[in-house]
Formats: structure tokens, C-alpha cells, sequence
């Protein structure tokens, strides 16, 4: 992580704007914006792993736990009704019902693994915002 010197901090925005730069100019040639996405995934990722390597290797951290999972668990099966569903019937029609049905399908997998006591809390709060600014 950067100190607070100013210089720093733009030295390395510096580094990062250069090293997206060899990865995305190449990138953007060759494949136009589906390349400018896969460099930018690319680099978003990158980053990612690296802050997570830096928190666990300097800081003794470990920001990801089992938990984190359960999201990915879920998102297999929503996956799969998404593309099955969406092949069975084509066009936008099909797009919106296999979605809308691997969406159900991805809460039902997320509510058979459980939820967190922090999570159910965080779930009930936003329940009640949203009940106290809609109208009816």
C-alpha cells in the first residue's frame, strides 16, 4: 500500500496506468472493445489477487474466508439454468424467463446453504429502508 506522500500516491498511478497501457493497447488492437473489457477484467483482477497477497503476507490478514463460497456455490446452477434455459427458448423472451428462473434458483441455493446471523441483520435492515420510501 502507498504511504500518504502525494508523490507516491502518483507514482503509483503512474506504474498502473502504464502497465494497463502494455496490456490494453495490444489488447484493444487486436480484439477492439471485447479487448478493452479483457484488459480491464484482466487488470481489475490482478489488483484484486495482489491487494489479498499483500494483506495475508504484510499484514497477517486473511480477508477471504469459507463463506465466500456460498456465492460461488450458488452462481453455478444460476449459470446453468441461465445458458440451458436460454438456449431452449432463444431471443430476448427466453433471456428474461431463463434469468428470472436462475435468479429464483440462485436464492433458493444461497437460502438451502444459510445465512450468517451479520447477513440476516443486514437483509432485515435494508427490508425496513425500503418498506419506510416505498409508498403503499
Amino acid at each position: 500500500m502507498p504511504d500518504d506522500d502525494p508523490e507516491e500516491r502518483l507514482a503509483d498511478a503512474l506504474e498502473r496506468v502504464a502497465h494497463g497501457a502494455v496490456v490494453s493497447i495490444p489488447l484493444t488492437r487486436q480484439y477492439g472493445l471485447v479487448g478493452v473489457v479483457a484488459a480491464y477484467l484482466l487488470m481489475l483482477s490482478l489488483n484484486n489477487v495482489l491487494e489479498v497477497a499483500v494483506l495475508w503476507r504484510l499484514e497477517d490478514l486473511q480477508p477471504l474466508t469459507v463463506a465466500h463460497l456460498k456465492p460461488v456455490a450458488a452462481a453455478v446452477p444460476l449459470a446453468t439454468v441461465t445458458l440451458v434455459g436460454h438456449r431452449l427458448v432463444p431471443g430476448l423472451a427466453g433471456a428474461v424467463v431463463a434469468t428470472l428462473v436462475g435468479l429464483a434458483v440462485y436464492a433458493g441455493v444461497l437460502s438451502w446453504l444459510g445465512f450468517a446471523p451479520a447477513e440476516r441483520r443486514l437483509v432485515g435492515a435494508l427490508v425496513d429502508r425500503y418498506r419506510s420510501v416505498t409508498p403503499g
